[in-house]
């Protein structure tokens, strides 16, 4: 079962702004951190790039970002980052899917890895899916679980792109045995 991290727990920065104009009918987008390595020994590294990609997005004018542009962030160690969805708030729409109507649509899920990091570990995959599963639940998003690429012209989400199939089956399942991310 992964664990919850809260937003203050990771220092998030308040939003600029919150927008609950989201119908979430397109199911989740995942994404990648982008090209580098992020598969990290050690978490608390994780934790330190949500707040850096957090910085990234609301420092950046000429975007518009309000806050980190993702409804929730996932690392390779079983944690589930509130980003903009959190556990009192869900249904959050978020800013990352390149459009404005996909960003109406879907929700998003960011996994913390990049191009440098290879084939994606099995529980990075298991955490997505949990996290899917939870905008599901809680956000009701629509069960197509997609990649940012499938909404916008880019090659986002990299390596994880291979794995949405797997993501999207096991959220259709709901339940994640802690030996599926033994490979780790």
């Amino acid at each position: 079962m992964a664990k919850w991290v809260t937003r203050a727990q990771w220092g998030a920065r308040p939003p600029k702004s919150v927008s609950h104009n989201v119908s979430g009918s397109g199911g989740v987008a995942i994404h990648h951190v982008g090209a580098g390595r992020y598969v990290n020994a050690d978490h608390n590294q994780c934790v330190s790039l949500v707040r850096t990609i957090q910085n990234m997005h609301m420092n950046n004018t000429s975007e518009g970002y309000v806050d980190i542009a993702y409804s929730l962030v996932v690392c390779h160690h079983g944690y589930i980052f509130e980003g903009r969805s959190k556990a009192n708030d869900p249904r959050v729409r978020p800013g990352s899917n390149g459009t404005s109507d996909a960003n109406y649509k879907a929700f998003s899920v960011l996994t913390l890895c990049g191009l440098g990091d290879g084939t994606p570990p099995t529980s990075l995959v298991v955490t997505a899916a949990e996290a899917v599963k939870w905008l599901r639940d809680k956000a009701r998003a629509g069960t197509r679980v997609s990649g940012h690429r499938d909404w916008y012209s880019t090659s986002c989400p990299g390596n994880m792109y291979a794995k949405v199939g797997t993501i999207k089956s096991l959220a259709d399942r709901g339940t994640f045995d802690p030996v599926d991310r033994d490979d780790d």
